[in-house]
């Protein structure tokens, strides 16, 4: 197939290709000349494309020379990107005109971020076809036609390149300013003012002992997600999906109890199960999408997870039911590999990966846990950048559950003290405890009423 594409230099670009190019000119022009009347956008732009993004040759040439001036932080104008294409070897008799004509085309930068999302589909698409007619021509290996496939729309979702060290200084000023706050909280006040909430490519591990409450814990943090507008996909091979979805009602309908849900609720409690089909209609709209497969794979996490549109977290209940690409007669590095996978899986797609975790059969539910705790593998610690515990605190009172942020690589360390009403499967948060101040009660906080009469410890900003 022949595309004839019409460039800056007013010359026709005629390609050859066995597969169709898919490509907007009209965008890539409109993403261009947004960025030459109004430098302010710019910054925005050069987050989200990267060169190859643009097909046409001319625009790609802009683009780049844009690129280096914002890193050297000259000014962004019509002449002065003339100037530079010039100084670059880019530079020809119709290169001013050509800047003019993307300027006068543009007569606001008010919608780039929609033109740029044009121009990044279109690239998308065309790498992704490319991949798949290579890919097809491998009649000699099938399996790694399709790897390569899944790849290059990984590769596509991720959008990842070299940084300089500009921009990795212009992404942690972002980070600082707030700008770039793309975290996920818990929901939990005091659990997010320890943990510094759920980034992309990080893998959390909740551990406990079983009866702790730890799928609850994960099931709220996903519903707190849902609630913010992130989609959401959770992984269960210990529940079915319609379990999860009766510990969510026994949580949110007030009078309902998982006894109730698994007992049934009689039809003469009109009141009630008015209650319960108002909370399922809401809990129906939650952007959360669940798999209940005994095959629990990474394989399969990421077959599912490439295809959810707009995914921002994954949470897997839990490790020890997962099972390795590879079968390994020991059970420790097995676990070791499933979750160096998942942290390679969360770096990928740029999500957190939220996964529950055993504690060793030495630990009793009423210890505090350690990350020594960690049931089959030492290996789990390392690639987990954040690790919670949860353990009942009294073993007279099952309700008392602890936090304990035992690994934190963008926090705090320290505990969170939690109500566990076992009944509704629900977490409220008690006090916070800074880790030096195990031994002691710390004396620094200030005490807060919750709305529903329960005191809240919170403490200082110098912990």
């Amino acid at each position: 197939m022949e595309i004839g594409v019409i460039g800056g230099n007013g010359e026709n670009q005629n390609l050859t290709l066995p597969w169709q190019a898919s490509y907007s000119a009209e965008a890539e022009q409109a993403v261009l000349g947004s960025m030459l009347i109004d430098a302010r956008c710019v910054k925005d732009v050069l987050k989200y494309l990267e060169e190859d993004d643009f097909y046409i040759r001319t625009n790609r040439d802009v683009f780049q020379v844009i690129r280096r001036m914002q890193t050297e932080a000259k000014p962004i104008d019509g002449v002065t990107v003339a100037a530079e294409m010039e100084m670059a070897g880019v530079y020809n008799e119709t290169t001013r005109s050509y800047l003019a004509q993307l300027m006068d085309i543009t007569p606001t930068s008010a919608n780039v971020m929609e033109y740029a999302k044009i121009v990044r589909k279109k690239a998308e698409k065309t790498r992704f076809t490319q991949a798949v007619m290579e890919a097809l021509g491998d009649e000699d290996d099938p399996q790694a036609a399709v790897t390569a496939i899944c790849h290059q729309k990984m590769k596509a979702r991720r959008g990842g390149r070299l940084k300089t060290m500009s921009e990795a200084m212009q992404d942690a000023m972002d980070s600082a300013s707030g700008r770039k706050d793309n975290r996920i909280d818990t929901g939990f006040p005091l659990l997010d003012a320890t943990l510094k909430g759920m980034w992309p490519g990080q893998l959390i591990l909740v551990g406990a002992r079983p009866g702790c409450g730890k799928s609850a814990m994960c099931m709220a943090l996903a519903e707190t997600a849902a609630r913010k507008g992130n989609t959401v996909l959770y992984v269960t091979a210990e529940m079915l999906a319609g379990e999860v979805g009766e510990r969510l009602l026994a949580k949110n309908v007030e009078g309902l109890t998982m006894d109730q849900m698994i007992d049934g609720v009689p039809e003469s409690d009109e009141t009630l199960w008015m209650h319960i089909a108002y909370e399922a209609s809401m809990e129906a709209k939650l952007p959360i999408f669940f798999y209940d497969g005994a095959d629990v794979t990474v394989s399969r996490i990421r077959e599912l997870a490439l295809g959810i549109e707009g995914l921002k977290l994954i949470v897997v209940d839990y490790l020890g039911l997962m099972i390795g690409e590879k079968k390994s007669e020991n059970r420790n590095l097995e676990l070791g590999g499933i979750s160096r996978e998942l942290k390679m899986l969360a770096s990928e797609m740029e999500i957190p990966i939220l996964a529950a975790a055993q504690l060793s059969r030495t630990v009793n539910e009423t210890d505090k846990p350690r990350l020594s705790s960690l049931r089959d593998s030492g290996e789990l610690e390392q690639n987990a950048v954040k690790v919670m515990f949860l353990w009942k605190t009294d073993p007279a009172d099952e309700s008392q559950v602890g936090c304990r942020v035992a690994k934190n690589r963008r926090g705090r360390t320290g505990e969170v003290n939690f109500y566990f009403e076992g009944a509704k499967m629900n977490f409220m948060e008690l006090s916070y405890r800074k880790e030096e101040d195990y031994a002691g009660n710390g004396g620094n906080g200030y005490a807060r009423k919750r709305r529903n009469g329960a005191s809240r410890s919170f403490g200082s900003d110098s912990d």
